[in-house]
């Protein structure tokens, strides 16, 4: 996933014959509609300072970030923004350019071990803004960064304190990670099974793979 960069804003009007509507976006401006707890729902640009550091490969959140801040379309460049904790947010949709024709992607604040298991847990006090990338009968993942570990893929269900590390993104299977899965996955033999015969290549070429075969394999667990 490229770096999204605040560079601007323009306004694009669509005639019809009944009335104007008017659409705001630019091509590397990146949108957000927040869906608050209280039903309340916000758009603008988005304004969390991960975006607009620079970092290599980094997404719209990382997981220092316990709130989502916008601006409001048109009010200037110094204009106040919007800010909101995560306790009040139920998910952030965020998008760039055109939204009729943008990919959205969806972040949802969730409780995450960051760690891989046997690793020491490491489990941020708050909730950590992560972007789902599968969504399966019981099973979810998502996508999270972090400005030292990377970025990772974790899984969440319904029942667990929070969601676990799985892999790093676009990362290939190692020996290491290989085992750190079938550890994550040992009360399941079938999973274990699976991933041993998976290749090196399997979870950058096709990560889907794996997190189907966690969503078949726990959805049909007691």
């Amino acid at each position: 996933m490229r770096t999204l960069l605040l560079i601007g804003l323009s306004l694009f009007c669509l005639g019809t014959q009944a009335q104007e509507k008017k659409r705001h976006y630019a091509d590397n401006v990146v949108q957000a509609r927040v869906y608050l707890s209280n039903d309340s729902v916000y758009d603008g640009l988005l304004m969390n300072p991960t975006m607009h550091a620079h970092y290599i490969n980094s997404p719209l959140f990382s997981s220092t970030d316990d709130f989502v801040a916008i601006k409001g379309y048109g009010t200037g460049l110094f204009a106040k923004k919007k800010k909101w904790a995560e306790a009040e947010v139920d998910s952030a949709v965020a998008w760039y350019g055109d939204e009729d024709k943008a990919i959205h992607m969806t972040w949802v604040p969730l409780k995450v071990n960051e760690s891989y298991a046997g690793d020491e847990a490491f489990v941020p006090d708050h909730r950590v803004f992560m972007m789902r990338l599968f969504q399966g009968k019981t099973v979810s993942a998502y996508l999270f960064f972090d400005l030292v570990l990377g970025q990772r893929v974790a899984y969440y269900r319904p029942g667990m304190s929070e969601a676990h590390a799985l892999f790093k993104f676009n990362g290939k299977l190692t020996d290491k990670r290989r085992e750190t899965l079938k550890q994550e996955f040992s009360e399941y033999p079938e999973l274990v099974s699976f991933i041993d015969t998976m290749d090196a290549k399997d979870l950058k070429d096709n990560p889907l793979s794996l997190l189907e075969k966690v969503d078949a394999v726990l959805s049909n667990a007691k």
